[in-house]
């Protein structure tokens, strides 16, 4: 449990905080992608998985 800091109590005052929304990113490449490329004969799931993973790497 946080006892100290901004989030002690389970809120923001911030004004910029306040301000932010939290939607799904990328919505449209995401539906464009299932649409044009999960579709394709030659897509591999797995391929994609593992670029994933390479990227997360990355990221760390």
């Amino acid at each position: 449990m946080i006892t100290d800091g901004i989030l002690a109590k389970g809120e923001r005052n911030d004004k910029n905080w306040k301000g932010t929304k939290f939607k799904e990113p990328y919505r449209a490449a995401t539906e464009r992608f299932r649409k044009e490329v999960m579709e394709r004969p030659d897509f591999d799931p797995a391929t994609l998985f593992i670029w994933g993973v390479y990227m997360s790497k990355g990221l760390l």
